[in-house]
């Protein structure tokens, strides 16, 4: 089977079959995705509705490496979408240094990222929120069913966890299908986009259309060598180009 116009033996042979797999199934599972957001909308209303009419509260969305990128790219726009403060704090911020980021009496509501969920400053984040802010409530997104932060939130009180699909646990180096999973779950879970099938089945085959229409630009690049990259965004993109700049160096 071939990936981005690969073979798998060649991918194999370079180490990046994984990596390859996992960018090109992106247009494939984006659907399953929507899918599952959708059959969660209204246990995820039940628990969101009530915060999101809040005035006095505050929103943090927080990850570590590609998965603090999902929050950049997310801020911005659910700032607008719900009139409260929303901040995206790297989960090594907040266990550095909690009492900059987590005002003890600002009614807060934690939203975490994480692909494993096996980083240590993952559980540590929400513990050191809980143990910072009288009243906080956490929304998890992460794709690993065995991580320590999905049994973490599974047991907490205020809290929901949302679970990705298996697929979505890169076992590639890079973090890519995990990443843009959990940026269309948060999107779609905020209304950030219309939680439908037929919005997302349109995003999946933009996506397909980029990836093979992409493909020829790519690789004449490749062939030619560059010297510098350089990526350009701001507000929501800024975190796009972020994580893109990432991926390059990954």
């Amino acid at each position: 089977m071939d990936y981005l116009g690969l073979s798998q033996e060649r991918l194999e042979k370079a180490g990046g079959y994984w990596t390859a797999r996992e960018i090109s199934q992106q247009p494939a599972i984006w659907p399953v995705i929507g899918r599952l957001i959708a059959a969660d909308a209204a246990a995820c209303r039940d628990f969101l509705g009530p915060l999101m009419r809040r005035d006095d509260l505050r929103i943090v969305l927080t990850g570590a490496g590609t998965s603090a990128f999902v929050g950049e790219c997310v801020a911005s726009a659910l700032a607008r979408r719900t009139g409260v403060r929303v901040d995206a704090v790297a989960t090594t911020d907040l266990v550095g240094s909690p009492e900059s980021w987590l005002p003890r009496k600002v009614p807060t509501l934690l939203v975490s990222f994480a692909r494993s969920g096996n980083s240590p400053e993952s559980a540590a984040a929400l513990k050191l929120a809980e143990q910072c802010v009288q009243e906080c409530h956490h929304l998890i997104f992460t794709c690993n069913a065995e991580g320590a932060l999905y049994r973490l939130g599974r047991d907490m009180r205020n809290t929901r966890v949302l679970l990705l699909p298996e697929e979505t646990n890169d076992r590639g180096f890079a973090m890519t299908s995990s990443f843009s999973g959990m940026l269309l779950a948060a999107a779609m879970t905020f209304d950030l986009i219309v939680c439908d099938a037929e919005t997302v089945a349109g995003l999946a085959r933009s996506a397909g259309d980029a990836l093979a229409g992409t493909r020829p630009l790519i690789e004449g690049l490749a062939r030619e060598g560059f010297e510098r990259i350089v990526y350009l965004g701001s507000n929501a993109l800024k975190g796009l180009a972020r994580e893109a700049a990432l991926k390059t160096l990954e």
